[in-house]
């Protein structure tokens, strides 16, 4: 089975889940001009991660963060691929049907506002759906 790794390091264990620090990178992060060069972006997130409690885990250790690549797909299609699937076949349903353009492309990105906010509710239900792991 295929997967998708990111190194991190731990930050904080707790009730037998741990907060993982991932490091994002653009990927101009590696560049040597990237201290002068405001185009660089580096982020840190945090992902909680169940642990094993068969293994030993400490603060301050660093891992690798591991989720299916089917995981991986499924992410992208929720955060991405749908919503400008949803933007464009409502742009082009209202040009369709004779709504001003303007009109139409505000309304477009006004649909993003109920599907994030019912991906929101159902935060809990899809984060079910993704099972992260911990390698050394």
């Amino acid at each position: 089975m295929k997967s998708i790794s990111h190194s991190g390091e731990i930050v904080k264990i707790q009730d037998g889940e741990a907060c993982v620090k991932i490091e994002s990178r653009a990927a101009c992060a590696s560049c040597q001009m990237s201290k002068n060069c405001m185009m660089s972006e580096m982020v840190d997130k945090f992902v909680d991660v169940k642990l094993d409690l068969q293994k030993k885990y400490v603060v301050g250790q660093k891992v690798a963060i591991v989720i299916t690549q089917s995981q991986g797909w499924l992410a992208v299609f929720l955060a991405y691929i749908f919503p400008l699937l949803l933007v464009v076949s409502a742009l082009v349903t209202l040009i369709f049907f004779g709504v001003k353009e303007g009109i139409a492309a505000i309304v477009s990105l006004a649909l993003l506002l109920p599907y994030y906010f019912i991906l929101s509710k159902f935060r809990g239900k899809i984060s079910e759906k993704f099972q992260f792991y911990l390698k050394e």
